[in-house]
């Protein structure tokens, strides 16, 4: 998912770690602040964090695999938020 995300949004990105398969701890993370994290819809409709925001990402067309952004709701600077507008943006227009 990161490798297409990347595709999508233009600009640098930085990969905190490349092969999560505890997603508990990469939640942990994000609501740190340390970025975003694609996750399966599955899994973002079954936790419930009050520090995480969590927002579908759907391309039209393409396989119906849905997956979300989350980040912390501390911490949505302006760039963050233009980063989410930006993706929504890239899969819309798709």
């Amino acid at each position: 998912a990161w490798a297409r995300l990347a595709e999508l949004v233009p600009g640098h990105h930085r990969v905190v770690g490349d092969d999560l398969d505890d997603y508990a701890a990469a939640l942990d993370l994000v609501a740190a602040g340390t970025g975003v994290l694609p996750l399966p819809q599955l899994l973002a409709r079954t936790v419930r964090r009050d520090d995480v925001a969590f927002v579908p990402l759907v391309v039209p067309g393409e396989l119906r695999l849905s997956f979300g952004l989350a980040w912390s709701r501390e911490r949505a600077t302006p760039e963050l938020l233009a980063l989410v507008q930006a993706v929504q943006d890239a899969l819309w227009t798709r």
